[in-house]
């Protein structure tokens, strides 16, 4: 009813789940607590349907490592 007042897009509370989610992992929580958060049984759950950020992330966290060696190399 509020979204509609608004001429917004429906939210549902599984969205603001997702969303919780995603920002957690994106800023680095342990995937172990959002897991427990969620109320997932095993973090393997949260790995599955979460992938594509920790994949996000590692990647991040290789081009950063890349560039610490570069700038280490190089200076």
């Amino acid at each position: 009813l509020f979204c509609k007042k608004l001429n917004l897009r429906e939210i549902r509370i599984h969205d603001l789940r997702h969303t919780f989610a995603s920002i957690s992992i994106g800023d680095g929580l342990p995937i172990k607590q959002v897991s427990t958060i969620l109320g997932h049984g095993d973090t393997t759950i949260t790995e599955r349907i979460y992938y594509h950020i920790i994949d996000e992330e590692q990647n991040k966290t290789i081009e950063t490592v890349g560039r610490i060696y570069d700038n280490l190399l190089n200076s």
